[in-house]
């Protein structure tokens, strides 16, 4: 795989949170995934959501990029989501 291509969550660039206006979730904060919105996502990310909707798993990791992703630990897989994808239970 080319070096280069990388994904947009996983870039080492320092993470401006005051512009993103967004409460970090914490490591083992109990999250549930959000039923996606067709008409705010692309086709790959809508089934992606879809397959998570409304589980519940804890965060394992926060990438801190461009954008603030997190990585749920459902206890059979795991997924990465940014912030708005994701509600605190």
């Amino acid at each position: 795989m080319d070096e280069q291509l990388k994904f947009d969550i996983f870039l080492d660039e320092k993470l401006d949170i005051e512009d993103q206006k967004v409460v970090l979730l914490v490591e083992d904060q109990k999250v549930q995934v959000l039923p996606p919105d067709m008409l705010n996502h692309n086709c790959e990310d809508y089934y992606y959501l879809k397959d998570f909707e409304n589980k519940r798993g804890f965060v394992i990791c926060t990438h801190q990029g461009k954008k603030v992703s997190y990585s749920v630990d459902f206890g059979d897989k795991q997924g990465v989501f940014y912030q708005e994808e994701l509600q605190a239970i």
